[in-house]
């Protein structure tokens, strides 16, 4: 089997065994994250820490759709977008 076939397959295998495990969002990383106690920051077993429940960076107080709003609204400043 290929290398990028057994990765698949490990990191399929992982989400399969726990439901509360999510993979990092960072580039170039292959860590993820447990919940644990409904905490809505997480840090991967690399170090980078996002919010569970949208994967952004964590960011306080705000609310993940505002966040999410927002990013789509700096991204639609430069499309056409019906």
């Amino acid at each position: 089997m290929s290398q990028k076939y057994e990765t698949f397959l490990e990191r399929q295998n992982l989400l399969m065994s726990n439901k509360k495990i999510k993979f990092c969002p960072m580039p170039d990383c292959d860590g993820y994250a447990e919940q644990k106690k409904k905490e809505k920051y997480v840090k991967c077993n690399f170090g980078h820490d996002f919010c569970y429940e949208c994967l952004k960076q964590p960011h306080g107080k705000k609310k993940c759709d505002d966040l999410i709003d927002k990013d789509f609204e700096e991204w639609k400043k430069h499309k056409i977008v019906k």
